[in-house]
């Protein structure tokens, strides 16, 4: 019986191999890009508006839940906000902050706070931010508390 001669492999990869590799390598190239690049300007945004606005909602909550008044305090100074009940919230560091609201509650220039009343009720005010060319207005209503929120 005659013997059949063994071929040795070479030492490459297979095709398949191959393949597998350059899609892992796809799929950490996708996965990695977004969090190498910042948020859009609107996007941020967008976000920080929220954020805002859903802090003064529970601000206002708080103040008829609790039966007291409730404060949301804003630095400009320092681009951020705060209640007791939140830590200090940073705005993003390239954000313009213009805070009107009444001079009764202005501490200072740059530090101010619209009052939450148990009754729901506020001292209102308005806060305009701009951002990467955009603006958004936080509105304080007095007469009943309520926060309105616009993306422009």
């Amino acid at each position: 019986m005659r013997r059949i001669p063994r071929r040795c492999a070479s030492g490459g990869f297979t095709l398949l191999e191959t393949l597998a590799v350059l899609a892992i390598f796809a799929l950490m190239i996708g996965v990695s890009t977004p969090l190498l690049r910042p948020a859009p300007g609107g996007l941020q945004l967008q976000t920080t508006v929220r954020r805002l606005c859903a802090t003064m909602r529970d601000a206002r909550a708080r103040a008829i839940a609790s039966n007291a008044e409730f404060a949301v305090t804003f630095n400009i100074g320092r681009k951020s906000y705060s209640t007791p009940t939140l830590a200090e919230t940073f705005l993003p560091p390239q954000t313009q902050i213009d805070l009107k609201i009444a001079e009764a509650r202005r501490q200072s220039p740059l530090q101010g706070d619209i009052l939450f009343f148990p009754g729901g009720a506020s001292t209102g005010g308005e806060v305009t931010l701009s951002l990467g060319g955009r603006s958004a207005i936080v509105d304080v209503n007095w007469l009943t508390g309520a926060a309105r929120c616009e993306v422009f």
